[in-house]
């Protein structure tokens, strides 16, 4: 199963194994919610001129309840000066916001919310939750 939710250009890609498609349970759609929300209020966006991708994805490995397991991982980990601010922006993010209390609440899909992907797009500041 693979889910994707934005919220103020924070998204979080939900990716489990052991679930079919189309079987997201409301705990799991609760969780990211809560997930997108707490994260989008740590944030604080370092944009530059344009001329850098303005995209992190940062892998997050979560205890039961919601306490970082270890450190955030940024997946595509940028090469240029305003690329590296923007990274480091999107783990202080997750620093900020951790633990995340809230998530012990929806335990019952603790497997599916143990390992996230986090997506910070500066490019889509604008965007409303969907799920795809």
């Amino acid at each position: 199963m693979h889910w994707l939710m934005v919220a103020l250009g924070v998204a979080v890609s939900l990716v489990t194994s052991g679930y079919a498609a189309g079987e997201e349970s409301a705990s799991q759609q609760k969780a990211a919610t809560y997930l997108i929300d707490k994260l989008a209020g740590c944030w604080n966006i370092t944009v530059g001129d344009g001329s850098v991708i303005t995209i992190t994805r940062v892998q997050i490995s979560l205890n039961r309840d919601g306490s970082l397991a270890g450190p955030p991982k940024v997946l595509n980990p940028a090469t240029e000066p305003q690329g590296k601010m923007f990274n480091q922006s999107a783990v202080r993010a997750i620093a900020r916001c951790a633990p995340f209390t809230g998530l012990a609440a929806y335990v019952d899909s603790y497997q599916a919310w143990r390992e996230i992907t986090v997506n910070f797009d500066a490019r889509d500041m604008s965007s409303t939750p969907q799920q795809k």
